[in-house]
This record gives structure tokens, C-alpha cells and sequence, in this order.
């Protein structure tokens, strides 16, 4: 069974098509979805510089905002269109365009193959709030959320208000109990086929719809029903500060780097040239010179 990788991209293009390559060469399978915002011109000349990777999947294409659902329902499209087009795709891997892989390739591939049933997603139940670090915990959940954070802030802050003092609050669907994660997860093809062909499929996104920043709750609360092993962990790695916010990485963490337990880490600089030069060399046998972390076989 081959990994597919799906990727998120929006921005540094150039960056993201050095890791598309990368990845291909190194036999994973790759789609990419692009932001629906970026402009035809700019997405052209970002496909045109892939045009050598004819194997290279092009994910339709949705308008993705930040908080709302349409992040999930791209990461479905891209899901859907994985697993029709490589049946021997064992594992999908989301990614994000400012990604990079932070062990060789050859690595993931046989950790995966060793763990062939195993979902990686971090997924913890929504009562545990040390995963939350300040805003919304089960309002996530219980609350209607049809404006937009950043574009409609006022519109947003105002109706939760309303919502609180009138105790308006919607029912959670019966089956679900909700779990909440980082969205930058390692699913099984078994785990995802099922979440998009559940019977309650159409309730669940409803559901979701109106959920607040439901990238974070939908795979990770869904993947409780349908998975057989969960190990609460991604397999990429991001740091927060103290409001939970993802910081960026840049040309001096490469030692860092390499002392995380996990394949890939996001928010890398796009200026790191050392980074995207040092990690993305076929020829290292570990990505970093440090020694390979003792990842855990299931």
C-alpha cells in the first residue's frame, strides 16, 4: 500500500511545489487543493511548474475560509478524489502548504505499512479542555456560528451573545459524541471511506456546518466512530504560543527539527532556503543528521 499525501495550498507556491516534488519522486502519492481565491493566473503558472508530474492530482477547487466548513468540505473533495483515483492508497496524510517532511520519505512509508489499520489523529473528547487554550470549548458545539470570525467579527461576537442569553442551543446528533484535534491528520483509507459514506453522512455535515472551526472537530470526532486503532497524535508537528496560535520555524530550528517525533512540521518560513535546501535532500539518509526518533509501531 502506497501513502497519499493532500495538501492545503493558498500561498509560496514555488515552496510548495519544491515539497510536491519531493514527495512524488519519493513514490507517495500527492493531491493538491488550491485555494479557490487565488487567481487563475496564479494558479496556471503554479500547475504549469508541475506539468513533469503528470501523476500529481488536482483537487476541485473551493473557496476555503478560515473557521468555516469549507475547509472540511475541501478536505472531503480531496479524500473522495484519493481514493478513486489510487486504490492501493493505504493512508491519506493532510498537509499543509507551508509543510515539510522532517524524516525521509522511505520512513513514513514503512511506518505506515507496519500500522496498516492505524488512524493517526489527535482527537480528544471535548470535556478535556486542556486541549482548548482560551475561546470556545462545547459552544463549539452547542452554539450556531453562521458569521464569519474574521470578516464579520462584530456580526460573530454579537449573535453568541444572543445565543448565551436567550439559551439558544442546538442539539448534538445522536451517535456523536464530540472530539476535538488538530486538523493535520493521517487517516487510513478503511476510516475515511467510511466517514464519507456514513448513512448519516448528510446530518453530520449539516451538523458541522454551523460548528465553530469545524476542521478541528469533524475527522477527529467522526473518526471515533468508524476507526478500529486511534493513536491520538499527529504525525506533523506545530508549536503554539501561549493564546494558541501555530508559530513559524525558520533556518535556526533545523537541529530542533530533528528531535520531534513526527514526520513533517508546518509553519516553515517560506525565506528558510537552509530548511527547504537541508530537508528536502534525497540523498540524506535522516533529513537532519540527528537521530532518528523511536517511533512507536502499533
Amino acid at each position: 500500500m502506497t501513502p497519499a499525501v493532500a495538501i492545503l495550498a493558498h500561498k509560496n507556491f514555488d515552496r510548495v511545489a519544491q515539497v510536491v516534488r519531493f514527495l512524488s519522486d519519493a513514490g507517495l502519492y500527492v493531491c493538491i487543493h488550491v485555494d479557490q481565491s487565488v487567481s487563475p493566473d496564479r494558479f496556471n503558472k503554479f500547475k504549469t511548474s508541475l506539468s513533469n508530474f503528470p501523476d500529481v492530482l488536482w483537487a476541485k477547487r473551493i473557496d476555503c475560509e478560515w473557521g468555516r466548513f469549507s475547509l472540511v468540505e475541501a478536505t472531503l473533495g480531496m479524500s473522495t478524489e484519493i481514493l478513486a483515483k489510487w486504490p492501493d492508497a493505504g493512508h491519506v496524510m493532510l498537509l499543509s502548504g507551508d509543510s515539510l517532511p522532517i524524516r525521509p520519505p522511505a520512513e513514513f512509508i514503512t511506518f505506515l505499512q507496519d500500522n496498516p489499520d492505524v488512524d493517526f489523529i489527535e482527537s480528544v473528547a471535548i470535556g478535556n479542555n486542556n486541549w482548548v487554550t482560551g475561546g470556545l470549548g462545547i459552544e463549539r458545539f452547542t452554539l450556531s456560528f453562521p458569521f464569519a470570525w474574521k470578516k464579520q467579527r462584530r456580526l460573530f461576537d454579537l449573535w453568541v451573545e444572543v445565543q448565551r442569553k436567550l439559551h439558544l442551543t442546538r442539539r448534538i446528533p445522536s451517535g456523536l459524541r464530540p472530539h476535538i484535534g488538530s486538523q493535520w491528520w493521517c487517516l487510513s483509507r478503511q476510516t475515511l471511506e467510511a466517514i464519507l459514506h456514513d448513512p448519516a453522512r448528510a446530518i453530520n455535515d449539516a451538523y458541522f456546518r454551523k460548528c465553530w472551526i469545524p476542521d478541528e472537530s469533524y475527522f477527529q470526532t467522526l473518526a471515533r466512530n468508524h476507526a478500529r486503532t486511534i493513536e491520538s497524535r499527529s504525525l506533523l508537528f506545530s508549536r503554539f504560543d501561549h493564546q494558541g496560535k501555530p508559530t513559524a520555524f525558520y533556518d535556526d530550528h533545523a537541529g530542533l527539527l530533528g528531535t520531534i517525533d513526527a514526520f513533517f512540521a508546518r509553519k516553515i518560513w517560506a525565506g528558510s532556503a537552509r530548511l527547504y535546501q537541508r530537508f528536502l535532500n534525497p540523498q540524506a539518509k535522516t533529513l537532519t543528521g540527528e537521530t532518528t526518533p523511536n517511533f512507536k509501531r502499533i
